[in-house]
């Protein structure tokens, strides 16, 4: 496989061909692609940053190694910027679709207000109601047959 520099190039002049929108272009004087003159890729201490929203950043937080990174200031320690994320070079295989991610959360973000910042955890699911028993159900049962409602409706009339 190819070291970490030359898949960054292999993808960006992927993109760059195929994308009439994305650039090639050093972002914070560091080799990177631009959509519409925006950063959404950057290569940097042999790993690729991305900045993604949503979903994709809720995912790229799970993957081993990934850590918040900040473009402007890449050697400082976390929280970094809202939706940046920096993934070693050991996740090559995944960059690809990171880069996917980052041109769509670009695209997005120029079509509208998202939120760069990590989704919240959902809210902890309700506890079950406990178990009916034989003797409850049976009860209730025979509260919805031995009622006079049945007398309203005639069969036969």
């Amino acid at each position: 496989m190819a070291n970490a520099r030359e898949k960054f190039d292999m993808v960006a002049e992927y993109f760059e061909r195929t994308q009439p929108e994305v650039t090639r272009d050093n972002v914070y004087r560091k080799p990177g692609m631009l959509f519409e003159g925006q950063p959404f890729a950057v290569f940097h201490k042999q790993g690729l940053a991305v900045r993604v929203h949503g979903r994709a950043l809720t995912q790229a937080m799970g993957i081993p190694g990934v850590r918040p990174f900040d473009p402007l200031s890449p050697d400082k320690p976390p929280p970094g910027i809202p939706g940046w994320v920096w993934l070693p070079a050991s996740q090559m295989t995944r960059w690809d679709r990171l880069v996917t991610d980052a041109l769509r959360s670009q695209r997005e973000s120029r079509a509208g207000r998202i939120s760069w910042n990590v989704p919240s955890a959902p809210p902890p699911a309700a506890d079950a109601p406990p178990p009916s028993s034989a003797d409850s159900l049976g009860d209730r049962v025979k509260r919805f047959f031995s009622g006079d409602w049945l007398s309203k409706f005639k069969i036969g009339d």
